[in-house]
Protein backbone atom coordinates (compact mmCIF):
# COMPACT_ATOMS: atom_id res chain seq x y z
CA UNK A 1 0.00 0.00 0.00
CA UNK A 2 2.92 2.36 0.69
CA UNK A 3 4.24 1.64 -2.80
CA UNK A 4 0.81 2.39 -4.27
CA UNK A 5 0.66 5.73 -2.47
CA UNK A 6 4.14 6.66 -3.74
CA UNK A 7 3.19 5.75 -7.29
CA UNK A 8 -0.07 7.72 -7.09
CA UNK A 9 1.84 10.80 -5.89
CA UNK A 10 3.62 10.89 -9.27
CA UNK A 11 0.34 12.11 -10.79
CA UNK A 12 0.92 15.44 -9.05
CA UNK A 13 3.27 16.26 -11.93
CA UNK A 14 0.31 16.16 -14.35
CA UNK A 15 -1.40 19.45 -15.13
CA UNK A 16 -3.60 21.04 -17.77
CA UNK A 17 -1.81 23.39 -20.16
CA UNK A 18 -3.16 26.93 -20.74
CA UNK A 19 -4.95 27.88 -23.93
CA UNK A 20 -2.91 28.79 -27.01
CA UNK A 21 -3.48 32.53 -26.77
CA UNK A 22 -2.33 32.51 -23.15
CA UNK A 23 0.95 30.81 -24.09
CA UNK A 24 1.32 33.29 -26.97
CA UNK A 25 0.93 36.20 -24.57
CA UNK A 26 3.44 34.59 -22.22
CA UNK A 27 5.92 34.27 -25.09
CA UNK A 28 5.46 37.94 -25.99
CA UNK A 29 5.87 38.98 -22.36
CA UNK A 30 8.95 36.79 -22.02
CA UNK A 31 10.54 38.30 -25.14
CA UNK A 32 9.91 41.85 -23.93
CA UNK A 33 11.17 41.07 -20.41
CA UNK A 34 14.28 39.39 -21.83
CA UNK A 35 15.10 42.35 -24.08
CA UNK A 36 14.68 44.87 -21.27
CA UNK A 37 16.71 42.72 -18.85
CA UNK A 38 19.49 42.23 -21.42
CA UNK A 39 19.62 45.98 -22.04
CA UNK A 40 19.73 46.72 -18.31
CA UNK A 41 22.63 44.28 -17.93
CA UNK A 42 24.56 46.16 -20.64
CA UNK A 43 24.23 43.55 -23.36
CA UNK A 44 22.77 45.95 -25.92
CA UNK A 45 24.42 49.07 -27.34
CA UNK A 46 24.51 52.09 -25.09
CA UNK A 47 21.56 54.38 -25.55
CA UNK A 48 19.20 51.59 -26.58
CA UNK A 49 15.67 52.59 -25.57
CA UNK A 50 13.12 50.37 -23.85
CA UNK A 51 11.08 49.92 -27.03
CA UNK A 52 14.13 48.92 -29.07
CA UNK A 53 15.23 46.54 -26.27
CA UNK A 54 11.76 44.97 -26.16
CA UNK A 55 11.76 44.50 -29.95
CA UNK A 56 15.21 42.88 -29.74
CA UNK A 57 13.88 40.40 -27.18
CA UNK A 58 10.86 39.62 -29.36
CA UNK A 59 13.19 39.02 -32.30
CA UNK A 60 15.64 36.78 -30.44
CA UNK A 61 13.18 34.73 -28.37
CA UNK A 62 9.52 35.10 -29.31
CA UNK A 63 9.78 34.92 -33.10
CA UNK A 64 11.65 31.57 -33.30
CA UNK A 65 9.46 30.10 -30.54
CA UNK A 66 6.23 30.96 -32.36
CA UNK A 67 7.60 29.67 -35.68
CA UNK A 68 8.64 26.39 -34.02
CA UNK A 69 5.15 25.88 -32.63
CA UNK A 70 3.40 26.79 -35.88
CA UNK A 71 5.63 24.43 -37.88
CA UNK A 72 4.81 21.47 -35.64
CA UNK A 73 1.09 22.25 -35.68
CA UNK A 74 1.07 22.67 -39.47
CA UNK A 75 2.73 19.28 -40.03
CA UNK A 76 1.02 17.36 -37.23
CA UNK A 77 -2.53 18.71 -37.17
CA UNK A 78 -3.70 16.11 -34.65
CA UNK A 79 -1.61 17.79 -31.94
CA UNK A 80 -3.39 20.17 -29.59
CA UNK A 81 -2.14 23.68 -30.36
CA UNK A 82 -2.27 24.72 -26.72
CA UNK A 83 0.16 21.95 -25.75
CA UNK A 84 2.58 22.78 -28.54
CA UNK A 85 2.59 26.50 -27.72
CA UNK A 86 3.08 25.78 -24.02
CA UNK A 87 5.99 23.46 -24.86
CA UNK A 88 7.51 26.26 -26.94
CA UNK A 89 7.09 28.67 -24.02
CA UNK A 90 8.79 26.34 -21.52
CA UNK A 91 11.71 25.70 -23.89
CA UNK A 92 12.09 29.44 -24.47
CA UNK A 93 12.12 30.10 -20.72
CA UNK A 94 15.03 27.69 -20.33
CA UNK A 95 16.88 29.13 -23.32
CA UNK A 96 16.36 32.66 -22.00
CA UNK A 97 17.61 31.61 -18.57
CA UNK A 98 20.92 30.34 -19.94
CA UNK A 99 21.19 33.39 -22.23
CA UNK A 100 20.78 35.79 -19.29
CA UNK A 101 23.18 33.72 -17.18
CA UNK A 102 25.73 34.13 -19.98
CA UNK A 103 25.25 37.90 -20.02
CA UNK A 104 25.39 38.20 -16.24
CA UNK A 105 28.66 36.24 -15.90
CA UNK A 106 30.58 37.44 -18.96
CA UNK A 107 32.76 39.93 -17.04
CA UNK A 108 33.93 37.33 -14.51
CA UNK A 109 33.99 34.14 -16.57
CA UNK A 110 34.70 35.38 -20.09
CA UNK A 111 34.71 32.55 -22.63
CA UNK A 112 32.90 30.10 -20.31
CA UNK A 113 29.95 32.46 -19.99
CA UNK A 114 29.69 32.78 -23.80
CA UNK A 115 29.30 29.00 -24.02
CA UNK A 116 26.27 29.06 -21.71
CA UNK A 117 24.17 30.39 -24.59
CA UNK A 118 24.86 27.18 -26.49
CA UNK A 119 23.99 25.11 -23.45
CA UNK A 120 20.62 26.89 -23.60
CA UNK A 121 20.31 25.88 -27.26
CA UNK A 122 21.00 22.27 -26.27
CA UNK A 123 18.55 22.23 -23.36
CA UNK A 124 15.81 23.66 -25.59
CA UNK A 125 16.64 21.09 -28.29
CA UNK A 126 16.48 18.08 -26.00
CA UNK A 127 13.28 19.20 -24.30
CA UNK A 128 11.57 19.55 -27.69
CA UNK A 129 12.83 16.08 -28.53
CA UNK A 130 11.64 14.49 -25.28
CA UNK A 131 8.17 16.04 -25.38
CA UNK A 132 7.72 15.23 -29.06
CA UNK A 133 8.81 11.62 -28.51
CA UNK A 134 7.20 10.77 -25.16
CA UNK A 135 4.20 13.10 -24.80
CA UNK A 136 3.23 13.62 -28.45
CA UNK A 137 4.27 10.05 -29.48
CA UNK A 138 6.27 11.30 -32.49
CA UNK A 139 8.83 8.54 -32.24
CA UNK A 140 10.41 8.71 -35.71
CA UNK A 141 10.17 12.46 -36.24
CA UNK A 142 11.00 13.75 -32.75
CA UNK A 143 14.65 14.50 -33.63
CA UNK A 144 13.56 16.29 -36.82
CA UNK A 145 11.19 18.60 -34.92
CA UNK A 146 13.86 19.35 -32.34
CA UNK A 147 16.35 20.09 -35.13
CA UNK A 148 13.91 22.48 -36.84
CA UNK A 149 13.35 24.31 -33.55
CA UNK A 150 17.09 24.62 -33.05
CA UNK A 151 17.39 25.88 -36.63
CA UNK A 152 14.94 28.70 -35.97
CA UNK A 153 16.83 29.69 -32.81
CA UNK A 154 20.10 29.64 -34.74
CA UNK A 155 18.74 31.71 -37.63
CA UNK A 156 17.41 34.52 -35.44
CA UNK A 157 20.48 34.42 -33.23
CA UNK A 158 22.80 34.62 -36.26
CA UNK A 159 20.75 37.42 -37.81
CA UNK A 160 21.03 39.49 -34.66
CA UNK A 161 23.41 42.43 -34.70
CA UNK A 162 24.57 41.37 -31.25
CA UNK A 163 26.42 38.29 -32.56
CA UNK A 164 30.08 38.26 -31.54
CA UNK A 165 32.11 39.41 -34.51
CA UNK A 166 34.79 36.77 -33.98
CA UNK A 167 32.55 33.80 -34.87
CA UNK A 168 31.50 32.68 -38.35
CA UNK A 169 28.05 31.39 -39.19
CA UNK A 170 29.46 27.89 -39.61
CA UNK A 171 31.00 28.02 -36.10
CA UNK A 172 27.70 29.10 -34.58
CA UNK A 173 25.78 26.46 -36.53
CA UNK A 174 28.21 23.75 -35.45
CA UNK A 175 28.09 24.78 -31.77
CA UNK A 176 24.29 24.88 -31.72
CA UNK A 177 23.94 21.35 -33.07
CA UNK A 178 26.93 20.03 -31.11
CA UNK A 179 25.13 21.05 -27.91
CA UNK A 180 21.93 19.41 -29.16
CA UNK A 181 23.79 16.21 -30.08
CA UNK A 182 25.41 15.91 -26.64
CA UNK A 183 22.04 16.28 -24.92
CA UNK A 184 20.50 13.79 -27.35
CA UNK A 185 23.14 11.20 -26.41
CA UNK A 186 22.40 11.95 -22.75
CA UNK A 187 18.67 11.44 -23.37
CA UNK A 188 19.24 8.02 -24.89
CA UNK A 189 21.52 7.11 -21.99
CA UNK A 190 18.67 8.03 -19.64
CA UNK A 191 16.25 5.94 -21.73
CA UNK A 192 18.54 2.94 -21.40
CA UNK A 193 18.65 3.29 -17.62
CA UNK A 194 14.93 3.78 -17.00
CA UNK A 195 13.78 1.27 -19.65
CA UNK A 196 15.63 -1.66 -18.09
CA UNK A 197 13.28 -2.47 -15.13
CA UNK A 198 10.10 -2.43 -17.24
CA UNK A 199 11.70 -4.44 -20.07
CA UNK A 200 12.95 -7.03 -17.61
CA UNK A 201 9.60 -7.46 -15.84
CA UNK A 202 7.08 -6.88 -18.63
CA UNK A 203 8.95 -6.91 -21.93
CA UNK A 204 8.16 -3.27 -22.79
CA UNK A 205 10.30 -0.14 -22.48
CA UNK A 206 9.36 2.37 -19.79
CA UNK A 207 9.48 5.29 -22.23
CA UNK A 208 7.06 3.55 -24.60
CA UNK A 209 4.75 2.71 -21.72
CA UNK A 210 4.89 6.32 -20.47
CA UNK A 211 4.19 7.57 -23.99
CA UNK A 212 1.12 5.32 -24.34
CA UNK A 213 0.01 6.24 -20.81
CA UNK A 214 0.19 9.95 -21.61
CA UNK A 215 -1.49 9.30 -24.96
CA UNK A 216 -4.49 7.95 -23.10
CA UNK A 217 -4.63 10.78 -20.59
CA UNK A 218 -4.16 13.48 -23.20
CA UNK A 219 -6.05 12.13 -26.22
CA UNK A 220 -7.97 9.04 -24.98
CA UNK A 221 -5.76 6.71 -27.02
CA UNK A 222 -6.29 3.00 -26.29
CA UNK A 223 -2.89 1.82 -27.56
CA UNK A 224 -1.93 0.78 -24.03
CA UNK A 225 -4.53 -2.00 -24.10
CA UNK A 226 -2.29 -4.02 -26.44
CA UNK A 227 0.35 -4.04 -23.71
CA UNK A 228 -2.25 -4.99 -21.10
CA UNK A 229 -3.32 -7.91 -23.29
CA UNK A 230 0.26 -9.20 -23.49
CA UNK A 231 0.91 -9.08 -19.73
CA UNK A 232 -2.60 -10.07 -18.59
CA UNK A 233 -3.84 -13.38 -17.22
CA UNK A 234 -6.98 -15.44 -17.80
CA UNK A 235 -9.05 -15.94 -14.65
CA UNK A 236 -12.39 -17.41 -13.58
CA UNK A 237 -14.75 -15.04 -11.83
CA UNK A 238 -18.48 -14.47 -11.30
CA UNK A 239 -21.26 -12.13 -12.32
CA UNK A 240 -24.42 -11.92 -10.23
CA UNK A 241 -27.70 -10.41 -11.37
CA UNK A 242 -31.19 -9.63 -10.09
CA UNK A 243 -33.97 -9.08 -12.62
CA UNK A 244 -37.18 -7.21 -11.70
CA UNK A 245 -40.07 -7.21 -14.18
CA UNK A 246 -42.99 -4.87 -13.57
CA UNK A 247 -45.70 -3.68 -15.94
CA UNK A 248 -43.87 -0.51 -16.96
CA UNK A 249 -40.35 -1.30 -15.86
CA UNK A 250 -37.77 -4.03 -16.35
CA UNK A 251 -34.78 -3.37 -14.07
CA UNK A 252 -31.63 -5.48 -13.92
CA UNK A 253 -29.05 -5.17 -11.15
CA UNK A 254 -25.65 -6.51 -12.21
CA UNK A 255 -22.69 -7.24 -9.95
CA UNK A 256 -19.66 -8.38 -11.96
CA UNK A 257 -16.72 -9.54 -9.87
CA UNK A 258 -14.20 -7.40 -11.69
CA UNK A 259 -12.72 -3.98 -10.98
CA UNK A 260 -13.69 -0.95 -13.08
CA UNK A 261 -10.11 0.12 -13.88
CA UNK A 262 -7.33 0.93 -14.50
CA UNK A 263 -8.10 4.52 -15.66
CA UNK A 264 -9.66 6.71 -18.35
CA UNK A 265 -11.14 4.63 -21.16
CA UNK A 266 -8.69 1.74 -20.82
CA UNK A 267 -9.58 -1.83 -19.88
CA UNK A 268 -12.72 -1.97 -17.77
CA UNK A 269 -12.69 1.67 -16.63
CA UNK A 270 -15.96 2.47 -18.42
CA UNK A 271 -17.62 -0.90 -17.79
CA UNK A 272 -19.94 0.42 -15.07
CA UNK A 273 -21.60 2.47 -17.82
CA UNK A 274 -21.05 0.15 -20.78
CA UNK A 275 -22.52 -2.93 -19.05
CA UNK A 276 -25.73 -1.02 -18.46
CA UNK A 277 -25.80 0.42 -21.98
CA UNK A 278 -25.31 -3.04 -23.50
CA UNK A 279 -28.05 -4.71 -21.43
CA UNK A 280 -30.46 -1.83 -21.91
CA UNK A 281 -30.04 -2.11 -25.68
CA UNK A 282 -30.33 -5.90 -25.85
CA UNK A 283 -33.05 -6.47 -23.23
CA UNK A 284 -34.95 -3.19 -23.44
CA UNK A 285 -34.50 -2.75 -19.69
CA UNK A 286 -32.99 -0.32 -17.22
CA UNK A 287 -29.79 -1.49 -15.53
CA UNK A 288 -27.62 -0.71 -12.50
CA UNK A 289 -24.04 -2.04 -12.42
CA UNK A 290 -22.59 -2.30 -8.91
CA UNK A 291 -19.01 -2.64 -7.69
CA UNK A 292 -18.25 -6.29 -6.99
CA UNK A 293 -15.74 -7.48 -4.43
CA UNK A 294 -12.58 -7.20 -6.54
CA UNK A 295 -9.48 -4.99 -6.68
CA UNK A 296 -7.09 -3.86 -9.43
CA UNK A 297 -5.85 -7.42 -9.97
CA UNK A 298 -9.23 -7.94 -11.68
CA UNK A 299 -9.05 -4.97 -14.06
CA UNK A 300 -10.07 -6.20 -17.54
CA UNK A 301 -7.21 -5.75 -20.00
CA UNK A 302 -9.37 -4.30 -22.79
CA UNK A 303 -12.84 -3.02 -23.61
CA UNK A 304 -13.33 -6.16 -25.74
CA UNK A 305 -13.87 -8.15 -22.52
CA UNK A 306 -17.27 -6.49 -22.03
CA UNK A 307 -19.31 -9.15 -23.83
CA UNK A 308 -17.95 -11.83 -21.51
CA UNK A 309 -19.97 -10.17 -18.75
CA UNK A 310 -23.09 -9.09 -20.60
CA UNK A 311 -23.64 -12.14 -22.85
CA UNK A 312 -24.26 -14.74 -20.08
CA UNK A 313 -26.47 -12.32 -18.13
CA UNK A 314 -28.52 -11.53 -21.21
CA UNK A 315 -28.86 -15.22 -22.11
CA UNK A 316 -29.94 -16.22 -18.59
CA UNK A 317 -32.52 -13.46 -18.28
CA UNK A 318 -34.01 -14.19 -21.69
CA UNK A 319 -34.48 -17.85 -20.72
CA UNK A 320 -35.66 -17.13 -17.16
CA UNK A 321 -39.11 -17.47 -15.70
CA UNK A 322 -39.77 -14.53 -13.39
CA UNK A 323 -41.86 -15.27 -10.29
CA UNK A 324 -43.80 -13.30 -7.71
CA UNK A 325 -41.59 -11.97 -4.93
CA UNK A 326 -41.52 -11.48 -1.18
CA UNK A 327 -38.74 -9.41 0.38
CA UNK A 328 -37.15 -8.66 3.74
CA UNK A 329 -34.33 -6.44 5.01
CA UNK A 330 -31.84 -6.74 7.87
CA UNK A 331 -28.47 -5.31 8.78
CA UNK A 332 -25.52 -7.06 10.39
CA UNK A 333 -22.66 -5.31 12.21
CA UNK A 334 -19.23 -6.27 13.43
CA UNK A 335 -16.89 -3.53 14.67
CA UNK A 336 -16.61 -0.98 11.80
CA UNK A 337 -18.17 -3.31 9.22
CA UNK A 338 -21.88 -3.28 8.46
CA UNK A 339 -23.75 -5.26 5.82
CA UNK A 340 -27.20 -4.44 4.42
CA UNK A 341 -28.97 -7.60 3.29
CA UNK A 342 -32.08 -7.58 1.10
CA UNK A 343 -33.50 -11.07 0.70
CA UNK A 344 -35.87 -11.42 -2.23
CA UNK A 345 -37.18 -14.97 -2.56
CA UNK A 346 -33.99 -17.04 -2.24
CA UNK A 347 -31.45 -14.31 -3.07
CA UNK A 348 -29.67 -12.10 -0.54
CA UNK A 349 -28.30 -8.91 -2.10
CA UNK A 350 -25.66 -7.67 0.36
CA UNK A 351 -24.08 -4.21 0.47
CA UNK A 352 -20.74 -4.01 2.33
CA UNK A 353 -19.49 -0.83 3.99
CA UNK A 354 -17.34 0.54 6.81
CA UNK A 355 -18.57 4.15 6.51
CA UNK A 356 -17.62 6.59 7.88
CA UNK A 357 -14.34 4.65 8.06
CA UNK A 358 -12.43 3.92 4.85
CA UNK A 359 -14.52 1.74 2.54
CA UNK A 360 -12.26 0.58 -0.26
CA UNK A 361 -11.92 -2.45 -2.53
CA UNK A 362 -12.48 -5.94 -1.14
CA UNK A 363 -10.44 -8.50 -3.05
CA UNK A 364 -12.13 -11.41 -4.81
CA UNK A 365 -10.91 -14.05 -2.35
CA UNK A 366 -12.36 -12.17 0.62
CA UNK A 367 -15.62 -11.49 -1.24
CA UNK A 368 -15.96 -15.12 -2.26
CA UNK A 369 -15.49 -16.20 1.36
CA UNK A 370 -18.16 -13.74 2.48
CA UNK A 371 -20.66 -15.03 -0.10
CA UNK A 372 -19.86 -18.67 0.70
CA UNK A 373 -20.44 -18.01 4.40
CA UNK A 374 -23.76 -16.29 3.62
CA UNK A 375 -24.85 -19.18 1.40
CA UNK A 376 -24.69 -21.50 4.40
CA UNK A 377 -27.82 -19.61 5.45
CA UNK A 378 -29.49 -18.40 2.24
CA UNK A 379 -29.71 -20.15 -1.17
CA UNK A 380 -27.85 -17.41 -3.07
CA UNK A 381 -25.78 -14.43 -1.92
CA UNK A 382 -24.59 -11.57 -4.14
CA UNK A 383 -22.20 -9.12 -2.45
CA UNK A 384 -21.60 -5.55 -3.61
CA UNK A 385 -18.94 -3.23 -2.22
CA UNK A 386 -20.75 0.00 -1.39
CA UNK A 387 -17.42 1.87 -1.77
CA UNK A 388 -19.01 4.85 -0.07
CA UNK A 389 -16.42 6.36 2.25
CA UNK A 390 -13.35 7.89 0.59
CA UNK A 391 -10.97 9.16 3.26
CA UNK A 392 -7.85 9.42 1.08
CA UNK A 393 -6.41 6.14 2.36
CA UNK A 394 -5.36 4.08 -0.67
CA UNK A 395 -5.89 0.47 0.35
CA UNK A 396 -7.90 -2.71 -0.20
CA UNK A 397 -9.07 -5.46 2.11
CA UNK A 398 -7.66 -8.88 1.34
CA UNK A 399 -8.62 -12.36 2.52
CA UNK A 400 -7.25 -12.95 6.00
CA UNK A 401 -7.28 -9.28 7.00
CA UNK A 402 -9.22 -8.13 10.06
CA UNK A 403 -11.69 -5.99 8.04
CA UNK A 404 -12.39 -8.98 5.76
CA UNK A 405 -13.29 -11.14 8.77
CA UNK A 406 -15.42 -8.33 10.17
CA UNK A 407 -17.31 -8.17 6.87
CA UNK A 408 -17.73 -11.95 6.98
CA UNK A 409 -19.16 -11.85 10.52
CA UNK A 410 -21.46 -8.94 9.65
CA UNK A 411 -22.71 -10.76 6.53
CA UNK A 412 -23.39 -13.92 8.50
CA UNK A 413 -25.32 -11.90 11.08
CA UNK A 414 -27.32 -10.01 8.42
CA UNK A 415 -28.30 -13.20 6.57
CA UNK A 416 -29.19 -14.96 9.81
CA UNK A 417 -31.50 -12.06 10.71
CA UNK A 418 -33.09 -11.66 7.29
CA UNK A 419 -33.73 -15.39 6.89
CA UNK A 420 -35.80 -15.32 10.08
CA UNK A 421 -37.89 -12.35 8.95
CA UNK A 422 -41.08 -13.23 7.16
CA UNK A 423 -40.99 -11.88 3.63
CA UNK A 424 -43.52 -9.17 2.78
CA UNK A 425 -45.15 -7.99 -0.39
CA UNK A 426 -42.85 -5.67 -2.25
CA UNK A 427 -42.94 -3.02 -4.92
CA UNK A 428 -40.24 -1.39 -6.99
CA UNK A 429 -39.49 2.18 -8.13
CA UNK A 430 -36.65 3.55 -10.23
CA UNK A 431 -35.31 6.94 -11.33
CA UNK A 432 -32.09 8.30 -12.77
CA UNK A 433 -30.35 11.62 -13.34
CA UNK A 434 -27.31 12.96 -15.20
CA UNK A 435 -25.98 16.02 -13.36
CA UNK A 436 -22.92 16.62 -15.55
CA UNK A 437 -20.61 16.64 -12.54
CA UNK A 438 -16.83 16.26 -12.87
CA UNK A 439 -17.03 13.64 -10.12
CA UNK A 440 -19.68 11.47 -11.81
CA UNK A 441 -19.09 9.24 -14.83
CA UNK A 442 -21.24 8.49 -17.85
CA UNK A 443 -23.59 6.27 -15.80
CA UNK A 444 -24.86 9.24 -13.80
CA UNK A 445 -27.04 8.70 -10.72
CA UNK A 446 -29.52 5.83 -10.40
CA UNK A 447 -31.99 5.34 -7.56
CA UNK A 448 -33.83 2.15 -6.66
CA UNK A 449 -36.71 2.21 -4.18
CA UNK A 450 -37.50 -1.26 -2.87
CA UNK A 451 -40.68 -0.95 -0.83
CA UNK A 452 -41.05 -3.82 1.62
CA UNK A 453 -44.48 -3.78 3.17
CA UNK A 454 -45.00 -0.05 3.67
CA UNK A 455 -41.34 0.81 4.31
CA UNK A 456 -39.11 2.39 1.65
CA UNK A 457 -35.51 1.29 1.04
CA UNK A 458 -33.47 3.58 -1.20
CA UNK A 459 -30.32 2.41 -2.93
CA UNK A 460 -28.58 5.46 -4.47
CA UNK A 461 -25.90 4.43 -6.97
CA UNK A 462 -23.36 6.98 -8.20
CA UNK A 463 -21.16 6.18 -11.20
CA UNK A 464 -18.28 7.65 -9.28
CA UNK A 465 -14.84 6.86 -7.90
CA UNK A 466 -16.11 7.24 -4.35
CA UNK A 467 -17.84 9.64 -2.00
CA UNK A 468 -16.61 11.57 1.02
CA UNK A 469 -18.05 10.62 4.44
CA UNK A 470 -19.32 14.18 4.93
CA UNK A 471 -21.23 14.20 1.63
CA UNK A 472 -22.73 10.78 2.31
CA UNK A 473 -23.84 11.78 5.80
CA UNK A 474 -25.33 15.08 4.61
CA UNK A 475 -27.19 13.43 1.73
CA UNK A 476 -28.67 10.67 3.90
CA UNK A 477 -29.80 13.24 6.46
CA UNK A 478 -31.61 15.21 3.74
CA UNK A 479 -33.30 12.04 2.45
CA UNK A 480 -34.47 11.20 5.98
CA UNK A 481 -35.81 14.73 6.45
CA UNK A 482 -37.52 14.63 3.05
CA UNK A 483 -39.20 11.32 3.86
CA UNK A 484 -40.58 12.75 7.11
CA UNK A 485 -41.92 15.80 5.31
CA UNK A 486 -43.55 13.67 2.62
CA UNK A 487 -45.01 11.12 5.03
CA UNK A 488 -42.85 8.24 3.79
CA UNK A 489 -41.81 5.47 6.13
CA UNK A 490 -38.05 5.06 5.61
CA UNK A 491 -36.46 1.75 6.53
CA UNK A 492 -33.04 2.26 4.93
CA UNK A 493 -31.28 4.65 2.56
CA UNK A 494 -27.71 4.08 1.49
CA UNK A 495 -25.19 5.46 -0.98
CA UNK A 496 -23.28 3.11 -3.32
CA UNK A 497 -20.65 4.01 -5.89
CA UNK A 498 -19.35 1.98 -8.81
CA UNK A 499 -15.72 2.99 -8.16
CA UNK A 500 -15.43 3.74 -11.87
CA UNK A 501 -11.93 4.75 -12.95
CA UNK A 502 -13.27 6.51 -16.02
CA UNK A 503 -12.75 9.75 -14.10
CA UNK A 504 -9.14 9.10 -13.12
CA UNK A 505 -7.54 11.47 -15.59
CA UNK A 506 -5.60 14.71 -15.16
CA UNK A 507 -7.56 15.43 -11.98
CA UNK A 508 -5.73 12.55 -10.34
CA UNK A 509 -6.78 9.24 -8.87
CA UNK A 510 -8.80 10.49 -5.92
CA UNK A 511 -11.84 12.52 -7.01
CA UNK A 512 -14.81 11.46 -4.87
CA UNK A 513 -18.15 13.20 -4.82
CA UNK A 514 -18.02 15.80 -2.07
CA UNK A 515 -14.40 16.77 -2.59
CA UNK A 516 -15.79 20.06 -3.93
CA UNK A 517 -19.21 21.65 -3.31
CA UNK A 518 -21.84 20.26 -5.70
CA UNK A 519 -25.29 21.32 -4.46
CA UNK A 520 -26.86 20.45 -7.84
CA UNK A 521 -25.92 16.79 -7.27
CA UNK A 522 -27.69 16.69 -3.91
CA UNK A 523 -30.72 18.36 -5.46
CA UNK A 524 -30.88 15.83 -8.30
CA UNK A 525 -30.52 12.90 -5.92
CA UNK A 526 -33.42 14.10 -3.80
CA UNK A 527 -35.57 14.60 -6.91
CA UNK A 528 -34.70 11.10 -8.13
CA UNK A 529 -35.43 9.56 -4.71
CA UNK A 530 -38.95 10.94 -4.57
CA UNK A 531 -39.56 10.24 -8.25
CA UNK A 532 -38.69 6.58 -7.61
CA UNK A 533 -40.97 6.54 -4.56
CA UNK A 534 -43.79 7.91 -6.70
CA UNK A 535 -43.53 5.25 -9.41
CA UNK A 536 -43.82 2.04 -7.40
CA UNK A 537 -45.01 -1.15 -9.08
CA UNK A 538 -45.40 -4.77 -8.11
CA UNK A 539 -42.91 -6.99 -9.92
CA UNK A 540 -41.85 -10.52 -10.69
CA UNK A 541 -38.33 -11.58 -9.91
CA UNK A 542 -35.45 -13.75 -11.10
CA UNK A 543 -31.85 -13.97 -9.92
CA UNK A 544 -28.69 -15.87 -10.67
CA UNK A 545 -24.92 -16.05 -10.61
CA UNK A 546 -22.83 -17.07 -13.60
CA UNK A 547 -19.22 -18.15 -13.80
CA UNK A 548 -17.26 -16.32 -16.49
CA UNK A 549 -13.75 -16.33 -17.91
CA UNK A 550 -11.97 -12.99 -18.28
CA UNK A 551 -8.54 -11.69 -19.19
CA UNK A 552 -7.43 -9.30 -16.47
CA UNK A 553 -4.26 -7.76 -15.08
CA UNK A 554 -3.90 -10.82 -12.88
CA UNK A 555 -2.77 -11.70 -9.41
CA UNK A 556 -0.07 -9.33 -8.17
CA UNK A 557 0.48 -7.74 -11.61
CA UNK A 558 -0.72 -4.34 -10.43
CA UNK A 559 1.52 -4.63 -7.37
CA UNK A 560 4.51 -5.48 -9.55
CA UNK A 561 3.75 -2.58 -11.90
CA UNK A 562 3.58 -0.19 -8.95
CA UNK A 563 6.85 -1.53 -7.53
CA UNK A 564 8.51 -1.22 -10.95
CA UNK A 565 7.30 2.38 -11.37
CA UNK A 566 8.67 3.26 -7.94
CA UNK A 567 12.05 1.64 -8.70
CA UNK A 568 12.24 3.53 -12.01
CA UNK A 569 11.47 6.79 -10.20
CA UNK A 570 14.07 6.06 -7.52
CA UNK A 571 16.75 5.52 -10.19
CA UNK A 572 15.58 8.33 -12.50
CA UNK A 573 15.65 11.09 -9.90
CA UNK A 574 19.35 10.39 -9.34
CA UNK A 575 20.44 9.35 -12.83
CA UNK A 576 18.73 12.08 -14.83
CA UNK A 577 20.23 15.06 -12.92
CA UNK A 578 23.63 13.34 -13.12
CA UNK A 579 23.29 12.85 -16.89
CA UNK A 580 22.12 16.46 -17.27
CA UNK A 581 25.10 17.81 -15.34
CA UNK A 582 27.52 15.58 -17.26
CA UNK A 583 26.03 16.77 -20.57
CA UNK A 584 26.44 20.43 -19.61
CA UNK A 585 30.06 19.92 -18.54
CA UNK A 586 30.81 18.00 -21.74
CA UNK A 587 29.32 20.79 -23.86
CA UNK A 588 31.32 23.46 -22.03
CA UNK A 589 34.49 21.43 -22.46
CA UNK A 590 33.79 20.56 -26.10
CA UNK A 591 33.05 24.17 -27.06
CA UNK A 592 36.34 25.27 -25.53
CA UNK A 593 38.10 23.29 -28.28
CA UNK A 594 36.39 25.11 -31.16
Amino acid sequence: MDNAKKAVLLTRFMFSTPKSHVSMLLLVALGIAFGVAASTMGFLQQGTGIIEAALSGLFLLTAPAVLSALTMIAVKRKLAARRVFFLSFICTVLYAGFFLASIATRENFGAVSERLVFVGFGVSFVLWFLIAKIVFSLNKSAVAYAAVQAGYNFAFFAASQYLSSGQSLFQIFFKVYFAGFVFLVGAYAAFWIIDAPMKRNFGISSTKAISMFLGQWLSSSQDLEKTFESIGQDIETLVGYLSFKAKNLHLVLVVPYIHYGPFGNLGGSEFSYRICASLEKSLGCKAMAFHGTANHDFDPVSHQQLSKITAPVEKSIRAARHEGALAAYAQGKCANAHVDAYQINGCAFMGLSRAPQTTEDVDFGAGLSIMNEAEKIVPCAIAADQHNSETGDITFFSAGSLPAFQYLDAARQACAKVSKVRGQKTRLGFAQASPGSKSIGSGGIKVLDLQIGKAHNFIILFDSNGVTPAFRSRLLSKIEAGCRQNGLKLQKAEVYTTDTHQLNMIRGVLNPIGSSPEPQVEKMVLQAVFKAAGNLEEYKFHYGKERIRMRVFGQNQSTEIISTVNSIWAVARVAIPAILLASILLILYGLSKF
